[in-house]
């Protein structure tokens, strides 16, 4: 992967994760919207795709917050939403409307709260 060191600064930039069943769509976004980087994860989330995470991570600006996409958040969740104790626990609630893509949110949001915002992006607020 070619990473674009244009944008060097570290202010601004979003990470969002795209974690389903079977893949991990990984992409950087710098504060104007612009693609910085992304990468497909060649393995299911777990372990090895972790690691494809950090090197990902290692090799781009650190960002400033981080977004989540889920492909259902359950009627209580229709926005994009900092994801806290309260949200993991709504979205455990509704595991079972898509069991296959809502767990990897809940597992891959954790690491990254200690470090910088972390966003449920919700489909519903596409709409």
């Amino acid at each position: 992967m070619s990473v674009d060191r244009s944008h060097e600064s570290r202010d601004g930039h979003a990470l969002v994760l795209d974690a389903g069943s079977s893949s991990l769509h990984i992409a950087l976004f710098a504060a104007d919207g612009e693609r910085v980087a992304d990468r497909d994860a060649s393995e299911p989330p777990g372990p090895a795709a972790a690691a494809e995470l950090r090197n990902f991570l290692s090799e781009v600006p650190a960002p400033a917050a981080v977004g989540h996409r889920i492909v259902h958040s359950g009627p209580r969740l229709t926005g994009h939403t900092l994801i806290d104790a309260r949200v993991r626990a709504l979205l455990a609630d509704v595991a079972d409307l898509a069991p296959l893509h809502v767990p990897p949110v809940c597992m891959w949001s954790m690491p990254h709260e200690n470090s910088c915002p972390t966003f449920l992006i919700s489909p519903a607020s596409f709409s």
